[in-house]
Protein backbone atom coordinates (compact mmCIF):
# COMPACT_ATOMS: atom_id res chain seq x y z
CA UNK A 1 0.00 0.00 0.00
CA UNK A 2 1.72 3.59 -1.08
CA UNK A 3 0.75 6.88 -0.27
CA UNK A 4 2.89 9.32 -2.78
CA UNK A 5 5.63 6.92 -3.27
CA UNK A 6 5.89 5.73 0.72
CA UNK A 7 5.29 2.35 1.64
CA UNK A 8 2.68 2.45 4.53
CA UNK A 9 3.28 -1.17 5.82
CA UNK A 10 6.81 -0.64 5.64
CA UNK A 11 6.59 2.44 7.59
CA UNK A 12 4.20 0.09 9.71
CA UNK A 13 6.85 -2.21 10.35
CA UNK A 14 9.31 0.22 11.28
CA UNK A 15 7.22 1.53 13.43
CA UNK A 16 6.15 -1.83 15.48
CA UNK A 17 9.95 -2.07 15.27
CA UNK A 18 10.60 0.40 17.11
CA UNK A 19 7.89 0.00 19.58
CA UNK A 20 9.61 -3.40 20.14
CA UNK A 21 12.67 -2.08 21.22
CA UNK A 22 11.41 0.67 23.40
CA UNK A 23 9.41 -2.37 25.21
CA UNK A 24 12.68 -4.67 25.19
CA UNK A 25 14.83 -1.41 26.48
CA UNK A 26 11.82 -1.36 29.69
CA UNK A 27 12.13 -4.85 30.37
CA UNK A 28 15.61 -5.17 30.42
CA UNK A 29 16.56 -1.75 32.03
CA UNK A 30 13.91 -2.82 34.79
CA UNK A 31 15.86 -6.35 34.39
CA UNK A 32 19.18 -5.52 35.48
CA UNK A 33 17.98 -2.91 38.02
CA UNK A 34 15.95 -4.76 40.27
CA UNK A 35 16.61 -8.54 39.32
CA UNK A 36 20.48 -8.37 39.00
CA UNK A 37 20.71 -5.06 41.20
CA UNK A 38 22.79 -3.58 38.85
CA UNK A 39 23.87 -0.02 39.04
CA UNK A 40 21.76 2.40 37.55
CA UNK A 41 24.21 3.85 35.08
CA UNK A 42 25.21 0.61 34.25
CA UNK A 43 21.38 -0.90 33.96
CA UNK A 44 21.11 1.82 31.79
CA UNK A 45 23.79 2.02 29.52
CA UNK A 46 23.34 -2.25 28.81
CA UNK A 47 19.35 -1.97 28.30
CA UNK A 48 19.84 0.59 26.03
CA UNK A 49 22.44 -0.67 24.08
CA UNK A 50 20.87 -4.45 23.75
CA UNK A 51 17.61 -2.53 22.83
CA UNK A 52 19.24 -0.49 19.83
CA UNK A 53 20.76 -3.43 18.69
CA UNK A 54 17.46 -4.93 18.48
CA UNK A 55 16.09 -2.06 16.72
CA UNK A 56 19.17 -2.24 14.23
CA UNK A 57 18.28 -6.08 13.52
CA UNK A 58 14.63 -5.85 13.43
CA UNK A 59 15.09 -3.10 10.77
CA UNK A 60 17.63 -4.95 8.91
CA UNK A 61 16.57 -7.56 8.42
CA UNK A 62 12.18 -6.92 8.32
CA UNK A 63 11.45 -3.22 8.17
CA UNK A 64 13.75 -2.33 5.34
CA UNK A 65 14.79 -5.67 4.15
CA UNK A 66 18.21 -4.30 3.65
CA UNK A 67 20.58 -6.13 1.22
CA UNK A 68 23.13 -3.81 2.55
CA UNK A 69 26.67 -5.41 3.89
CA UNK A 70 26.63 -5.32 7.70
CA UNK A 71 29.35 -3.71 8.06
CA UNK A 72 28.12 -0.52 6.18
CA UNK A 73 24.75 -0.59 7.21
CA UNK A 74 25.54 -0.98 10.78
CA UNK A 75 27.78 2.09 10.99
CA UNK A 76 25.20 3.92 9.18
CA UNK A 77 22.49 3.09 11.67
CA UNK A 78 24.92 4.09 14.55
CA UNK A 79 25.07 7.76 12.76
CA UNK A 80 21.51 7.78 12.93
CA UNK A 81 21.23 6.66 16.58
CA UNK A 82 24.06 9.01 17.49
CA UNK A 83 21.82 12.09 16.05
CA UNK A 84 19.11 11.13 17.68
CA UNK A 85 20.61 11.02 21.36
CA UNK A 86 22.52 14.51 20.56
CA UNK A 87 19.41 15.94 19.04
CA UNK A 88 17.03 14.60 22.07
CA UNK A 89 19.85 16.00 24.21
CA UNK A 90 19.61 19.34 22.57
CA UNK A 91 16.32 19.96 21.51
CA UNK A 92 14.31 19.26 24.71
CA UNK A 93 16.30 21.34 26.66
CA UNK A 94 15.83 23.88 24.25
CA UNK A 95 12.07 23.46 23.88
CA UNK A 96 11.80 23.66 28.02
CA UNK A 97 13.85 26.91 27.58
CA UNK A 98 11.22 28.10 25.26
CA UNK A 99 8.30 27.73 27.76
CA UNK A 100 6.94 23.73 26.97
CA UNK A 101 6.61 21.52 30.21
CA UNK A 102 9.26 18.91 30.21
CA UNK A 103 7.49 16.04 29.16
CA UNK A 104 5.49 18.00 26.31
CA UNK A 105 9.28 19.15 25.09
CA UNK A 106 9.98 14.97 25.48
CA UNK A 107 7.00 13.97 24.02
CA UNK A 108 7.15 16.27 20.94
CA UNK A 109 10.76 14.95 20.25
CA UNK A 110 9.72 11.27 20.67
CA UNK A 111 7.01 11.82 17.79
CA UNK A 112 8.82 13.66 15.43
CA UNK A 113 12.02 11.94 15.22
CA UNK A 114 10.75 8.03 13.92
CA UNK A 115 9.92 10.26 10.80
CA UNK A 116 13.26 11.76 10.01
CA UNK A 117 14.59 8.15 11.16
CA UNK A 118 12.61 6.47 8.91
CA UNK A 119 13.52 8.15 5.93
CA UNK A 120 17.81 8.45 7.15
CA UNK A 121 17.53 4.70 7.13
CA UNK A 122 15.44 3.51 4.31
CA UNK A 123 17.56 5.63 1.89
CA UNK A 124 21.02 5.76 3.63
CA UNK A 125 21.54 2.97 5.97
CA UNK A 126 19.39 0.29 4.40
CA UNK A 127 19.17 1.60 1.45
CA UNK A 128 19.92 -1.28 -0.43
CA UNK A 129 16.44 -3.00 0.47
CA UNK A 130 14.97 -4.98 -1.30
Amino acid sequence: MNFRGLDLREYLRFMVSGAAAIGAYLLLFEAFRRGLAVPLWAATGAAYGLATCLNYWLNYHWSFASKETHRSAFLKYGVIALTSVTLNAVTVPFLVSQGLQPSVAGFTFAITWPIFSFFAQKYWAFKGAA
